[in-house]
């Protein structure tokens, strides 16, 4: 998630009190119309340059309802946070880093994806029926032509091309849980893909985001536990759901005062891969 540096000193800085007697407007006013501009920024104009956009638009970004924009961007001007030449004053200097970071990080998935073409990943397998953990030697290819590593090798179970599933897995992984990832998690992740499918494995990630736990160990519980279950597809994924709801009503009412049965309410381990069902299908 982004986000824009803001000084505790920006109401009483001497541009933000320009501002305000130019507009006519209070503090609170005056900042918001600056924050709105600048988170806008972010995403739209992430050099700086409002230059392609006109007097009207610049209003509506930053929801200024003056019946005169071009009264708006002469106070910003003025007031010294837009140069002369439409670029937000000293914006490199306070989102630098940030758009940097988004060029690595771009660079970082267009890595994983050109791997992902030149060779699918294989699942390892094991005597137990699960991805081996990390790296290692790839023993029994899964849904793959071993011979080939061409992108017309194979496809996945949900019948889409590896390399866009793999990118939709990365790409979550890599946004919500991980931006560094090792190797190592990130082919054990990857391996799961064949198995249970994409759309699988990222309810899976966004499970353990609910429930505050975003780590490969807790996110790899649970497609163990999916996968030993037979997991196939999301509806696979409700039923289990509905499965582990059903285990935390109180069966018993209570005795004497006594507690009542809360199954596994208040767990704090992984219970997905401590709930024992009987295997899907």
């Amino acid at each position: 998630m982004a986000w824009i540096e803001l000084h505790q000193t920006l109401p009483s800085n001497k541009k933000t009190i320009r501002l305000k007697k130019l507009l006519k407007i209070k503090t609170p006013q005056a900042i918001g119309h600056l924050c709105l501009l600048w988170l806008w920024a972010l995403d739209n104009a992430q050099d700086g340059d409002l230059s392609d956009f006109s007097p009207d638009e610049i209003a509506e970004i930053m929801e200024w309802t003056g019946k005169d924009p071009q009264q708006l961007i002469n106070a910003l001007i003025e007031s010294g946070f837009l140069d002369d030449s439409m670029n937000i004053h000293n914006w490199h200097e306070y989102t630098g880093r940030l758009i940097e970071k988004r060029k690595t990080d771009a660079e970082r998935k267009r890595s994983y994806r050109r791997k992902s073409e030149s060779c699918p990943q294989d699942v390892q397998g094991t005597t137990d029926g699960f991805p081996r953990d990390g790296a290692g030697n790839r023993t029994i290819p899964y849904l793959t032509n071993s011979s080939s590593c061409s992108n017309n090798s194979a496809r996945t179970r949900e019948g889409k091309e590896p390399d866009e599933d793999v990118s939709r897995v990365m790409d979550y992984y890599m946004d919500k849980i991980n931006a560094t990832p090792s190797s190592a998690s990130c082919e054990e992740l990857l391996n799961y893909i064949p198995i249970l499918g994409a759309d699988v494995v990222i309810k899976a990630m966004s499970i353990a985001l609910d429930e505050h736990k975003p780590q490969w160990s807790y996110i790899r519980g649970i497609l163990r536990s999916w996968t030993a279950q037979g997991v196939k597809s999301l509806v696979d994924v409700q039923r289990l759901q509905n499965e582990l709801d059903a285990s935390k009503i109180p069966r018993d009412k209570p005795k004497n005062g006594g507690n009542m049965n809360a199954g596994n309410a208040g767990n704090d381990k992984n219970q997905w891969s401590t709930l024992n069902i009987t295997k899907l299908g």
